[in-house]
């Protein structure tokens, strides 16, 4: 097995436009794992103590069992290290969020991203789901929600409503740096940048065509 051969790898990039299931017999020990991106499923067959930067799409079968596979995450994250996690989905980020504010509360860098044309995860009552899982992360800084919509999508928070969001996830969450809500029609106008120097270093600029860079990484 490929990575029988290569135990020392530091990332892990697996894609697939199906979704992937690790079978529950296998367990693949990658001590030095830092970075994963594939499907949430296959993640639980991965054992390391150091993982640092997810990158994950939550396929039918792993939304099933979205707090199981967070926890799992959590347990092969150090709480004392920064951890960057980012989540492309079909629905709703709720129960993503509710399982991160529980399992990974040491979470630095959070970015949520749905690939659904139509944009209910945005509804007042995500929004105020997700405000409610706020407080209870020791340490997130930076939080974006992106959505890619399109002219037929169905209407979303107006622009005022983004603002006062945003503005609200500050008051709830004082670690938090900047947050961002931002379609691919939307400009950069819709980021609610709380520290101006972050805004820069990240490259929220360019958030709304390539959610998933970051500078730093």
């Amino acid at each position: 097995m490929f990575f029988g051969r290569h135990p020392t790898l530091k990332r892990v990039c697996l894609r697939s436009d199906y979704g992937m299931d690790a079978l529950p017999s296998v367990h693949i020990s990658l001590a030095n794992l830092e970075y994963y991106e594939g499907d949430a499923a296959f993640i639980s067959a991965i054992d390391t103590i150091g993982l640092k930067k997810i990158e994950i799409f939550w396929s039918q079968s792993a939304r099933e069992n979205v707090d199981k596979v967070i926890a799992g995450i959590g347990s092969i994250t150090k709480s004392n290290l920064p951890f960057v996690s980012s989540h492309t989905y079909y629905d709703d980020p709720c129960e993503i969020v509710t399982s991160l504010s529980k399992h990974m509360r040491h979470t630095q860098t959070l970015r949520l991203r749905s690939f659904t044309e139509y944009s209910a995860e945005l509804s007042q009552d995500t929004v105020r789901r997700i405000t409610e899982c706020l407080p209870q992360f020791t340490g997130l800084m930076y939080l974006a929600v992106r959505w890619d919509d399109s002219e037929d999508s169905f209407p979303t928070l107006p622009f005022a409503a983004n603002k006062n969001a945003v503005e609200r996830w500050g008051e709830v969450c004082p670690t938090l740096q900047a947050c961002c809500l931002t379609g691919r029609r939307s400009t950069v106008d819709e980021c609610n940048i709380l520290s101006t120097d972050f805004g820069r270093l990240l490259g929220f600029q360019n958030l709304t065509y390539d959610f998933f860079t970051d500078p730093r990484a």
